[in-house]
């Protein structure tokens, strides 16, 4: 029997190759049994405004992409922090860039829900380190 880490998961990033990858090592090692992918910031809002109408658990965690057309990650907090107050202590959200720019880093600390900022790209270390980690905390 499959035993995963969390039920489900939301990656938000426009690169459709990212997200393969990222649902592809989320599924395989067995960190996330269910990942939901969406192409941008709109895509992502709608599909959470449905779950939440439909009566459907939301996911558990979010890995947000910070550099995106239109819309980029920290437009996305902002309008998931007003539009889903209530729910942004129940979505882990890590931020995810390949971005070095220490002001990105700073202004998470701004959100309180946003745990913590991970490279791109994912890899099994990367998230073993991290909920490993978090595991320990929460306990």
């Amino acid at each position: 029997m499959e035993s995963y880490i969390y039920n489900s998961a939301l990656i938000i990033d426009d690169s459709t190759i990212d997200n393969l990858i990222h649902k592809k090592i989320l599924i395989n090692y067995q960190f996330v049994k269910n990942v939901h992918c969406s192409v941008s910031v709109k895509e992502a809002l709608h599909y959470l405004n449905v779950l939440q109408e439909n009566g459907e658990a939301l996911p558990e965690l979010i890995f947000l992409d910070i550099r995106m057309p239109d819309m980029n990650g920290f437009d996305f907090l902002k309008l998931f922090e007003k539009q889903h107050p209530n729910i942004t202590d129940k979505c882990k959200v890590y931020m995810l860039s390949s971005s070095l720019d220490p002001v990105d880093h700073e202004r998470i600390v701004n959100y309180k829900f946003v745990r913590k900022f991970l490279g791109k790209p994912l890899t099994r270390q990367i998230l073993e380190e991290e909920f490993t980690a978090q595991s320990e905390i929460d306990q």
